[in-house]
């Protein structure tokens, strides 16, 4: 009976009454015949089970029965009754909580423990004369392969409390991984935790040197793609591959044995059943999915920050470039042509306006020439017009410039060259 099974508490039906006492109290009262075999007990709120199907106080009982000396318990717990019965004795309220020294015994599998209670040693607790392959999680009794109920193939039900049962080899790994668990947390982390995680790879020579080896080869087929052709480039993509499954391999397996407990385990994983899905494939596409989870936003917000500082320094050169725009003597300096171009308009009105008086004139004189046969003959006065017509258009060409000119500034690039420019 380990320390940890005796501060169990379990539940004592005895003439209609109901007591609590821890487990480690109970061979006490067995030895006092205040538990006889036939009295019910359970653990916690599972089923009413007879006393002497506990594998833990079976020995107490055979003891009892051959007027031997009860096994030796190393502590003891003090029962709590909920309603105390006349003919039931029990220790003190004022003793409740009490226990001698305890003892911290190296940690011990959780089938050792039940292949020391149970009758007949590692036997099944029904036919003693069949070796024991499941252990109940609850009562911690030991069955054969077909005693324990069984759920679709899998699921096995123990017939005593209803409780799972599991293989007394998984119970006792998980017992043995509960057990290094609880340890590593006792001690907590410290300089020998980290020295033995940089010396663990050096544990394994040949599995170092052989992985090291397969990785550089895999990382130097990477740069098949400078040779050239779609074979090379093929090529290249199966070692990235064939490099990301190894370092997943390896940390997927060093996490597993570490999980498990297997501390001594290689950390290089076997390649007896080697998959190109499963090894290959499947890890590659779960580090992309990796990638693209960790580093995703972060280059998301890198970009959307570069978008805003770019906008906000080309919208602060425009606003200084105006501001200079102002100042004469520098190259942004667009002096202010209002008053000017405001003058050339009222000359090339002007220039019209004379145009077409002139034009009026001409062909009044044309008509009188039409009355009178021996009048001299008169220029075309649409050969005139025409040549005004030109003239005006050139003013009005060069008043836009000018006005285009202010606002933009001087344009000295060729049609030519601005064509070059925007190809």
């Amino acid at each position: 009976m380990t320390p940890e099974n005796q501060s169990e508490i379990w539940q004592v039906e005895v003439g209609g009454q109901i007591y609590e006492a821890a487990l480690g109290e109970l061979p006490e009262w067995i030895g006092e015949g205040s538990l006889q075999p036939e009295d019910k007990i359970r653990k916690g709120n599972l089923r009413w089970i007879e006393a002497r199907k506990v594998p833990v106080l079976v020995p107490f009982f055979n003891a009892k029965e051959k007027g031997e000396p009860l096994p030796l318990v190393q502590t003891y717990t003090d029962a709590v009754p909920i309603e105390v019965a006349p003919d039931r004795r029990r220790k003190s309220a004022s003793a409740i909580g009490q226990s001698a020294e305890p003892v911290s015994p190296s940690p011990t599998a959780v089938a050792q423990t039940h292949s020391q209670n149970a009758p007949g040693g590692n036997a099944c607790s029904i036919h003693p004369e069949t070796p024991s392959f499941y252990a109940c999680g609850s009562c911690g009794s030991l069955f054969c392969k077909s005693c324990p109920k069984s759920f679709g193939g899998e699921v096995r039900i123990c017939p005593n409390c209803d409780s799972l049962c599991n293989p007394i080899g998984q119970v006792a790994e998980g017992n043995k991984r509960a057990s290094i668990v609880a340890t590593a947390t006792n001690e907590g982390f410290g300089l020998a935790d980290f020295s033995r995680a940089l010396t663990y790879p050096l544990r394994f020579k040949p599995s170092l040197i052989f992985g090291a080896l397969m990785f550089m080869l895999f990382t130097l087929g990477q740069s098949a793609t400078a040779i050239g052709g779609i074979f090379m480039f093929v090529a290249s993509i199966f070692c990235v591959m064939l490099a990301n499954m190894l370092t997943f391999g390896v940390l997927a397996n060093t996490v597993e044995n570490f999980t498990q407990g297997r501390l001594a385990a290689d950390f290089m994983p076997s390649f007896e059943d080697f998959s190109i899905w499963d090894d290959v494939l499947h890890p590659f596409l779960l580090s992309i999915g990796v990638y693209v989870s960790s580093f995703g936003p972060f280059i998301l917000v890198m970009v959307i920050g570069f978008y805003l500082i770019f906008s906000s320094v080309t919208e602060q050169k425009k606003k200084f470039e105006n501001e200079l725009a102002q100042v004469p003597g520098t190259q942004y300096y667009r002096p202010d042509r209002t008053i000017e171009q405001s003058q050339q308009v009222k000359d090339v009105l002007e220039k019209v306006k004379q145009h077409n008086d002139r034009l009026i004139a001409q062909r009044q004189q044309v008509v009188e020439a039409a009355d009178t046969a021996d009048s001299p003959t008169i220029s075309n006065p649409a050969t005139i017009a025409d040549d005004e017509n030109a003239e005006l258009e050139k003013m009005l060409q060069k008043t836009r410039t000018a006005q285009i000119e202010s606002v933009a500034g001087t344009n000295t690039v060729s049609p030519e060259q601005h064509y070059t420019q925007m190809l």
